[in-house]
């Protein structure tokens, strides 16, 4: 029964192998390529900095902005089916989740991006082209001026 359903199935099977093995190697290259563009000051800035495009034609601003939110949109929905199947499934959420505008945004991504394994992976891309590391917000920072230690992986839990 279950050999019968496979064989008629054949085409959408090797349809998801593709897709999945198509972003697997995409977010290989462009995952990295993301994490080293964000800005050190990302988590402890109160405002995202105005880009070009604020001061571009409102078209040029508007359609820069839908492309950007449906790039954001792709990047969430491939780290979703990422969390499945082979990918760096909360790294491209993590992406995607930075290319989209929406109200609560920056909170989302402080909280997303200050996850222990988030922030060591994130920072171990950014060390392995150079980059520094994340600074941590003020409100993260114990009274003794040093960062809030990350838990090892043994003794992380969710």
């Amino acid at each position: 029964m279950l050999l019968e359903w496979i064989q008629m199935q054949g085409f959408t099977l090797w349809l998801i192998a593709v897709v999945s093995l198509a972003l697997f190697v995409g977010t290989l290259f462009a995952i990295p390529v993301f994490v080293r563009r964000i800005p050190v000051d990302y988590l402890t800035r109160a405002q995202p900095p105005s880009d070009r495009f604020h001061r571009s034609p409102s078209v040029g601003r508007f359609v820069s902005r839908i492309f950007k939110n449906l790039l954001g949109v792709m990047c969430i929905t491939a780290g979703v089916v990422m969390l499945v199947l082979p990918g760096q499934g909360l790294i491209t959420i993590l992406v995607g989740i930075m290319l989209v505008d929406f109200p609560g945004k920056l909170r989302l991504e402080r909280r997303f991006l200050l996850q222990p394994t988030v922030f060591r992976s994130i920072n171990w891309m950014r060390a392995q082209v150079n980059q520094p590391a994340l600074h941590v917000p003020e409100r993260d920072v114990p009274a003794r001026g040093k960062a809030t230690p990350l838990p090892e992986r043994d003794n992380f839990q969710l």
